[in-house]
């Protein structure tokens, strides 16, 4: 099962967090993981990485900035986990960039207009993770039983 959803700058930052059970980023015990995760993700200079921690499975995806997923001790990452977090690598960086280019508008409209992709954003990982833990060839064999 997915908890987290972490995305992090390159100078280790918590840029983005999406909670999908009742762990979240600010919780005492979450701290230690989240440290490893911070190290993990620093020294990774792009692609993947999968490692456990003591509770949780984790995997990194690294382009500009850092994807995590945080999943259940023992759970399986396959290739829609992967593919989720590309996809939202994509949808972040793209998110970021029209930041950069609201700038030069007013402080409150660039703050409203993030806030505002920022919340379809979370709309989109959900989708994102739906996707990974039903994947295509899933539905299928389900259709087919």
């Amino acid at each position: 099962m997915i908890h987290l959803v972490i995305i992090l700058s390159s100078e280790k930052e918590l840029l983005f967090s999406s909670t999908i059970t009742d762990i979240s980023v600010q919780d005492r015990e979450f701290q230690q993981p989240l440290e490893e995760i911070k190290e993990t993700a620093q020294k990774l200079d792009q692609g993947f990485a999968i490692f456990a921690t003591e509770d949780y499975e984790i995997l990194v995806y690294k382009e500009i900035y850092s994807i995590v997923f945080v999943f259940t001790k023992g759970f399986e990452i396959n290739q829609y986990w992967k593919e989720a977090a590309k996809r939202i690598a994509h949808d972040f960086a793209s998110i970021m960039k029209s930041k950069e280019d609201i700038q030069t508008r007013a402080w409150l409209v660039k703050e409203q207009a993030i806030q505002k992709k920022l919340h379809e954003f979370e709309e989109e990982i959900s989708k994102y993770i739906e996707d990974a833990r039903n994947p295509p060839t899933k539905k299928m064999k389900e259709s087919f039983w």
